[in-house]
């Protein structure tokens, strides 16, 4: 438990508060103590070099005024190795500032010869132990430790053994699986699951992207993962697997340093706890991404939806049929055409029947037609007409109405008569020549 390190206290962390109102009742004492704090230890001395060691351990003077602001006191088995104050993270135990009235404060403390914090061995044979107790919630300093009481282990009973040597055993490779890893919310949260395997002890797991070579965390999101985790999502088993989740947004702060995961790359990683991470120290990193923007559909197009295409003096047909003009839809479009209008020949007005389709394609233009009666074609033979036909164009639920209008003609009708006044003449001569024979 090196006490330069960043982040939360290591016994916190490696303990969380699961060992508030540890094994031994807080029988804090009647009467208020106007002493400074100490501790009594029982036993304190000869203590079993082989086993572990249950000890008895009352603390006095721990009052208000002495914890100040401060959660309450940590207290467990601790050394110093050079300038750090390494702790036993087992033994230790938590004593909020509510639980001590009085300031005093029973418990059972677990002292064993040996014990690990981080990667450095401690022999209480070697080297001095006590019990010390200091501040919540950090690392143990000469400042903020309260009290201490020795501690000593009898001499072995028996002479060293030389343990075998063992091969080296290769660690298991840490391995966390992310889900999902893609197509994460882009504007709000996003829950994310982490599984893990194979990792030597406690870690920490948040969304992390190196920017300008330094990585850069979520903190206010990041999960610590170790052994005594109080939750599920916060416990380190002891084959080094874990299963927690996040909650992540796609941007986040970090001291100075906004990053926007829709830019940035990020990734959900895991490194040592009680370390700054670093490109070379994380353990894993599975980078994520975010759904991609939705692009909102083109509004509709302003302007006409339909244009009219113009003709020239139409020829009336042997049908009857004459074109009024051609229409084009910008996009798909339904046509409502009226099924007549009326023409005016000479003085008078005939019925024209309208002949246009009800649906038409992006881009594709259409004939509006007329077909006059047999009595208007007659009265047009020889002559000319105006025609207008007012077709509705109904596109993306917007209807205007299209004004289609040409100029229509008819051959002149054959002289029958004439003919007719010329046969009959004749017929007539032929009577008078056969009468005078």
């Amino acid at each position: 438990m090196n006490s330069g390190t960043a982040g939360r206290p290591r016994t916190a962390r490696r303990l969380g508060v699961a060992a508030l109102l540890a094994a031994g009742a807080l029988g804090a004492s009647a009467a208020t103590a106007a002493a400074a704090p100490s501790l009594t230890v029982t036993p304190a001395s000869d203590l079993d070099p082989a086993a572990p060691n249950e000890l008895a351990v009352r603390g006095t003077g721990f009052t208000a005024d002495v914890i100040g602001t401060r959660f309450g006191v940590y207290v467990a088995v601790s050394a110093v190795v050079g300038e750090t104050i390494l702790t036993d993270g087992a033994s230790a135990r938590l004593f909020p500032r509510f639980a001590m009235p009085t300031g005093a404060f029973n418990a059972t403390v677990t002292a064993n010869r040996r014990f690990v914090d981080g990667e450095t061995e401690v022999d209480c044979r070697v080297t001095e132990c006590t019990v010390r107790a200091w501040l919540a919630h950090d690392n143990p300093t000469p400042e903020n430790t309260l009290a201490t009481h020795p501690l000593a282990f009898a001499a072995p009973t028996e002479p060293p053994v030389t343990p075998p040597v063992k091969p080296p055993v290769t660690p298991p490779t840490p391995v966390a699986e992310v889900s999902p890893t893609s197509n994460l919310n882009r504007d709000g949260a996003s829950t994310i699951t982490v599984r893990g395997s194979g990792f030597p002890t406690g870690l920490y797991v948040s969304l992390t992207a190196v920017v300008d070579g330094q990585v850069i965390t979520d903190r206010a999101t990041a999960r610590s993962v170790h052994r005594g985790g109080l939750t599920p999502e916060d416990l380190l088993n002891a084959d080094g697997s874990f299963t927690t989740s996040l909650t992540i947004n796609p941007t986040f702060t970090s001291g100075t340093t906004t990053v926007d995961c829709r830019v940035t790359q990020c990734a959900i990683s895991t490194w040592r706890e009680r370390t700054n991470p670093t490109v070379e120290s994380l353990w894993t990193s599975a980078p994520i991404s975010f759904a991609p923007e939705t692009v909102p559909p083109p509004p509709p197009p302003n302007g006409p939806q339909a244009t009219v295409t113009k003709v020239k003096v139409q020829l009336l047909g042997r049908k009857r049929v004459a074109r009024v003009g051609f229409v084009t839809c910008k996009v798909d479009c339904a046509v409502k055409a009226p099924k007549a209008v009326k023409v005016k020949i000479g003085k008078k007005r005939y019925t024209a029947a309208v002949i246009a389709p009800k649906n038409a394609k992006a881009g594709k233009r259409f004939q509006v037609r007329v077909r006059l009666t047999k009595a208007g074609a007659k009265a047009l033979a020889g002559r000319r007409a105006k025609v207008a036909v007012n077709v509705k164009v109904t596109a993306d639920g917007k209807t205007e109405t299209k004004k289609v209008t040409a100029t229509v003609k008819a051959k002149k009708a054959k002289k029958v008569v004439k003919k007719k006044a010329a046969a009959k003449k004749k017929a007539a001569t032929k009577k008078q020549a056969a009468a005078k024979r």
